[in-house]
């Protein structure tokens, strides 16, 4: 069974906010709600648009191959005449537009879907925060991960499945469950199993983004 840590050192946290990639460009789309950061195990990562834009950590910002392919087109598909236009983004900061770009590009309807939560995030003044996403209990499974967590003003963490009205996985034929519903009890299996881990994980994380962000989120209590 996978580890499940929510840590980010004060050295890590303090050369994190000394990057110009950081300060310059993710620090204000953070802040208009377009980017949503996430720690993570001694990393911290940046989504956009459901995408994992960029993720840092004592090596530095990393992002996936795929969003530094930058094709004149702005098209997922090209001809061979278009590979004469294309270029492998050669800073992440000067590129950061088109990097954003692409991740775009690459994300799913549902992930994109719940992009638009993210207005709601720790820097806002939401009642109900975003707090985070793509969250692996114990396990690193791909497909196994819980889409929102959501940081009530009454202290209680609220895990939630995001689905699109259209996904197959709503529905289910008479006297039969929809496959969601097996899903989000695994979810729940984990939750109660694991339940002071997981309280505990995320005190760690609200004291992460409080240093980080000169926010006073209080601790979670349940």
């Amino acid at each position: 069974m996978a580890d499940f840590k929510r840590s980010l050192s004060d050295d890590l946290i303090a050369k994190l906010q000394n990057e110009k990639l950081y300060t310059d460009k993710l620090l204000p789309d953070i802040r208009e709600g377009a980017v949503l950061p996430a720690v993570r195990q001694d990393k911290i990562s940046f989504y956009y648009k459901g995408g994992r834009l960029f993720t840092y950590n004592k090596s530095g910002f990393e992002t996936h191959i795929k969003y530094c392919v930058i094709p004149k087109s702005g098209s997922n598909y090209i001809k061979e005449p278009d590979l004469k236009g294309i270029t492998i983004a050669a800073s992440f900061y000067d590129q950061y537009k088109e990097i954003k770009t692409r991740c775009e590009l690459y994300s799913g309807g549902e992930a994109n879907a719940v992009s638009a939560l993210y207005k709601g995030s720790c820097l806002s003044d939401s009642r109900v925060i975003f707090l985070d996403t793509e969250i692996a209990l114990y396990t690193n499974s791909d497909k196994d991960r819980i889409d929102i967590l959501l940081y009530k003003e009454s202290r209680k963490l609220c895990f939630c499945e995001a689905k699109l009205f259209s996904n197959p996985e709503l529905w289910a034929h008479e006297n039969q469950k929809p496959e969601v519903c097996t899903q989000v009890a695994r979810y729940d299996d984990k939750i109660d199993t694991h339940y002071d881990d997981i309280l505990a994980q995320y005190t760690n994380y609200i004291s992460i983004l409080n240093k980080l962000f000169g926010t006073d989120l209080p601790a979670p209590t349940s």
